[in-house]
């Protein structure tokens, strides 16, 4: 943007990637060399192994070709409001749900998974960690979980992996992680141990191996069988046009607003006319306001300035043009106005919105959380040996979460579940009740037990 520039140098393409606005037209640009790759994975004779000849070596792996840039999708998160805010809606609604370890397991084994999951990502929360995660998958289509065991093969945590320092491994065994000329190896966590006994000894993943494992959300797309690709992907060129826009308009106001002018000369001039006219819009105007030309022009001849567009021609189409960009990135998202904080009045009244709501979360948000239930129901069941256990998120909406109130009540009232039950249930990041906050009988401790379950589900219902 203007006086603005960002350059990036990628090692791999051997060039330096200038993030300036008109770039953004340009995100493609490795799709010749993945091009090279679908073809070369053609002609291998219809065996399930990818040619070792084709992609990128890195510290001595050969990795998959990107078939875009992915940290230009990452740059683009922070140039356009509605596509940050669309992933961070999105990053929220899935990963950042109340979530229980479900099943009729052992009940200690229960509470040692809950306590693994709250405590998985150090100083973050679950729902931040996995938010990040998550954020990845949506603005870069790949999402990296990297699960660190203990020394008896049990995960002890969880971690962010930044998606696009991870590059995807040819034969499918794991991943590596480039940045600022160091290298990480990864294996991958749903491989089984007897893949990797045929790797050579001198292989990363056998030499340079420090014991971590990585997993990969991708959103599929048959452009790449390596790689996903972003939601935004079709609405790239939505994305460029914005930017191009703000560019635009960056450049008119650090002119102080001067429209575009032709200067017109009748006659005869001054002989250095055209040169005072030419500097002093090159070098006096810009950046300073409330400047005056004076000009000095022979008898029977004139200098008028004409302006060649309309300012308010202009300023219509752009604004309709940004609304078209607008809509266009949250049609890629499949996010409604309403999640991004846009409220246009007779659009989004009635069953209208609640229909774009409903339709929100069965399209994107129940798909997505399925997908981060399976990979971490089966780290459960891989990682703690126990197969009747498994990760669940609560009720999606606020419709539900009021249903579960009432349920929770009625259990109480029976006497069918104790606070701390129903806190573990519904509030799995919260600590349980201590002896001394637990009502020990009697209809005063009754009720206290009711209103510590009210504050929570106020509190849920107030999110």
């Amino acid at each position: 943007m203007s006086g603005v520039k960002a350059y990036l140098f990628d090692s791999h393409a051997g060039r330096v990637v200038n993030l300036d606005a008109p770039l953004l037209l340009d995100a493609r640009y490795e799709s010749a060399r993945w091009q090279h790759t679908l073809k070369a994975m053609q002609a291998s004779d219809g065996s399930a192994q990818v040619p070792t000849d084709v992609g990128v070596s890195l510290d001595g792996v050969n990795c998959a070709v990107r078939p875009f840039d992915l940290t230009l999708f990452a740059y683009a998160l922070v140039v356009n409001t509605y596509h940050a805010r669309a992933v961070r809606a999105k990053a929220k609604d899935i990963t950042g749900r109340p979530w229980r370890i479900a099943g009729e397991g052992p009940e200690g084994k229960r509470l040692e998974i809950e306590r693994f999951f709250r405590k998985a990502f150090g100083k973050r929360s679950f729902a931040q960690g996995m938010g990040c995660v998550w954020t990845d998958y949506e603005a870069i289509g790949n999402g990296f979980l990297e699960i660190i065991p203990d020394r008896t093969g049990q995960p002890a945590e969880l971690a962010h992996a930044p998606a696009p320092e991870i590059w995807v491994r040819l034969d499918g065994l794991g991943y590596v992680q480039h940045k600022q000329g160091r290298y990480a190896h990864f294996r991958d966590y749903f491989v089984e141990e007897e893949h990797y006994a045929d790797l050579p000894e001198k292989d990363p993943l056998k030499a340079k191996w420090s014991g971590t494992f990585l997993t990969h959300f991708s959103r599929y797309s048959p452009w790449s069988p390596f790689y996903g690709v972003p939601a935004i992907m079709p609405a790239w060129n939505a994305v460029a046009l914005w930017t191009l826009v703000a560019e635009y308009n960056l450049q008119f106001f650090n002119n102080n607003a001067i429209p575009d002018y032709a200067v017109v000369i009748e006659g005869e001039a001054a002989e250095d006319a055209v040169e005072v006219i030419q500097e002093y819009f090159r070098t006096h105007l810009k950046g300073q306001a409330h400047k005056t030309l004076v000009l000095e022009a022979p008898n029977g001849s004139k200098i008028r300035f004409e302006k060649l567009t309309s300012d308010s021609a202009r300023e219509a189409s752009f604004r309709l043009l940004r609304q078209d960009c607008r809509d266009e990135l949250l049609h890629a998202h499949g996010v409604p106005p309403q999640k991004v904080g846009i409220v246009e009045s007779g659009k989004l009244g009635g069953n209208l919105a609640t229909e774009q709501i409903e339709e929100y979360k069965n399209s994107i948000v129940t798909p997505g959380q399925e997908m981060v239930v399976s990979v971490l129901s089966e780290i459960i069941e891989r990682g703690f040996k126990v197969s009747d256990l498994w990760f669940e998120f609560e009720a999606w909406d606020l419709d539900d979460r009021e249903a579960n109130s009432r349920v929770d009540a009625t259990y109480l009232d029976r006497g069918v579940l104790v606070p701390n039950e129903v806190r573990r249930e519904r509030f799995p990041d919260l600590d349980p009740l201590s002896d001394g906050d637990l009502p020990l009988g009697g209809a005063a401790a009754f009720e206290a037990a009711i209103e510590e379950i009210q504050r929570e589900v106020r509190k849920a219902v107030q999110l």
